[in-house]
């Protein structure tokens, strides 16, 4: 028995790290037509296993099952179910009402309704959903590294192909990846000058707020073009996100943001004064809201002033908002880095933003483990990472060295 309790988090994180190996090597030469085949190969068998790294996507099904009996989801928590789905949702959340927008409610609610309560076609329907967010990033990615002079094929590879998406966008089934998707297609759309641009932000706010960011930039981008219909588009955009908020729910789910920062984020900077004196996190979230809202406002008066270009606001303005706020998960991590990653792809800004991905990609391990077991895990996958680099490097080294 003992012998299992350690195999599992060895295998599973050395598994993790040798697809983490696999993406930093095709990173040095990244394959401009099979970047989207090697996502495929690398995603799909993702698709059919549970959840992976995080049970959030049963507190999905759950608020949509409480939709669909006429629940409020933004006042009820998964517990008033008492269905086996109750069981699969954290305790943590167990009595916590739903921090997402009205869009994704009525999307959970639709999961509910097709799914009739079976918890495996829920799931799978969950992960398509995210899927179709993923379709939408790889649409708008290319587009806009290519207004910024970037090389398609790189913004591919760093800000789809890498470690992050495959864990959590597809594992995971995280909702993120569908306002990710959304944002990156309603700002290129923006960009481009089409009408839909905005209705596509605002449907990605109405998903998770923090897509706001997005409708910032895309709001300055507009009215430095024609002032006064970009500032109507973006009044306009903003009272259809009150309207949608209110339609789906009234504004329950504006009081129900900071439900997941109930439980202490260890990742999160504003939180880490708080674990030496629990007085302080109150202290640290004021903090860090403040310095994310004044970082986000200097960044657009630099874009109005043309200093910067907008999609590396964007990126820099969602990595503010992530630094700044009162959670930090791994897949938050997306919000800033894919839309960077059109913009960043090559000098130490690159070194960093990969080296940051690296990281997060190992730092939740597959299992709950803790002790010996979890540090030997992570020992052996370091050494498989490091022994199939070092060979994939020489080989790579000589495949385009001249015969």
């Amino acid at each position: 028995m003992a012998h299992g309790v350690f195999t599992v988090p060895a295998v599973g994180l050395t598994g993790m790290a040798v697809v983490m190996t696999a993406w930093l090597l095709l990173g040095s030469r990244p394959p401009s037509r099979r970047t989207l085949w090697t996502l495929a190969l690398w995603g799909t068998p993702l698709l059919f296993v549970p959840p992976f790294l995080s049970g959030d996507i049963y507190s999905y099904l759950a608020q949509g099952e409480l939709a669909r009996r006429g629940f409020d989801p933004y006042t009820t928590g998964p517990a008033a179910l008492d269905t086996p789905l109750t069981s699969l949702v954290s305790p943590f959340w167990q009595r916590t009402p739903s921090p997402y927008g009205p869009v994704f409610t009525l999307i959970e609610r639709l999961i509910a309704t097709v799914s009739g309560g079976n918890v495996h076609i829920g799931v799978t329907l969950c992960r398509l959903v995210a899927v179709g967010g993923i379709g939408l990033m790889i649409w708008a990615v290319p587009r806009l590294a290519e207004r910024v002079g970037t090389p398609a094929e790189h913004a591919l590879w760093l800000g789809v192909l890498n470690p992050l998406v495959l864990w959590h966008f597809i594992g995971g089934g995280h909702n993120d990846a569908l306002m990710v998707g959304l944002v990156l297609a309603g700002f290129e759309l923006v960009l481009a000058g089409s009408a839909w641009g905005m209705p596509l932000l605002c449907l990605a706010a109405n998903v998770k707020v923090t897509a706001i960011v997005a409708v910032a930039v895309a709001g300055v981008e507009l009215v430095k073009r024609r002032p006064v219909v970009g500032a109507l588009t973006t009044l306009g955009t903003l009272a259809a996100i009150t309207a949608l908020a209110s339609w789906g729910g009234g504004f329950g789910w504006v009081r129900t943001l900071t439900t997941s920062s109930s439980v202490p984020s260890w990742l999160a900077p504003t939180n880490w004064a708080g674990f030496a004196d629990g007085s302080l996190f109150g202290v640290g979230k004021a903090i860090g809201a403040v310095l994310a809202v004044l970082a986000v406002a200097v960044l657009l008066w630099w874009q109005w002033r043309g200093r910067l270009s907008s999609p590396l606001v964007l990126g820099a303005g969602m990595a503010a908002v992530i630094v700044g706020g009162p959670v930090v998960q791994p897949w938050y991590l997306l919000w800033a880095v894919v839309p960077l990653a059109t913009v960043i792809h090559a000098g130490r800004a690159r070194t960093i933003l990969v080296s940051v991905i690296a990281v997060f990609a190992l730092v939740l391990p597959p299992v709950r483990d803790t002790g010996g077991n979890l540090a030997l895990g992570y020992l052996i996958a370091v050494t498989a990472a490091a022994t199939i680099g070092i060979s994939g490097k020489k080989k790579l080294t000589n495949s385009f060295r001249p015969h």
